[in-house]
């Protein structure tokens, strides 16, 4: 059903471990910004939300700096579209 153990990576860095700035980081329209809609549904992604929610870290400012490419992956666990309450945004940057 896909709510399984995660084998790769093997383990994510702990956001309360990065440094944080003192001030907000606007998102970059020169990103390119590419949707992963892995179900062929109709799905708005809240990208401002999702934004907020990392837009006071050091290396999100050190990223939008230096790499212009972000994709946003709604990952649907299950069959069909499923429970919204399992499901997770994924940020994909690239350098």
């Amino acid at each position: 059903m896909g709510l399984g153990q995660i084998l790769y990576p093997e383990n994510f860095e702990n956001s309360i471990n990065l440094e944080q700035i003192s001030t907000n980081i606007e998102f970059p329209n020169h990103l390119n910004h590419i949707e992963l809609n892995q179900h062929n549904i109709e799905y708005e992604y809240p990208i401002d939300s999702i934004w907020e929610s990392i837009n006071s870290y050091e290396i999100i400012e050190n990223y939008t700096q230096n790499t212009p490419n972000i994709a946003t992956l709604l990952y649907t666990p299950g069959v069909g579209i499923g429970d919204p309450n399992y499901w997770d945004y994924i940020l994909i940057m690239t350098k």
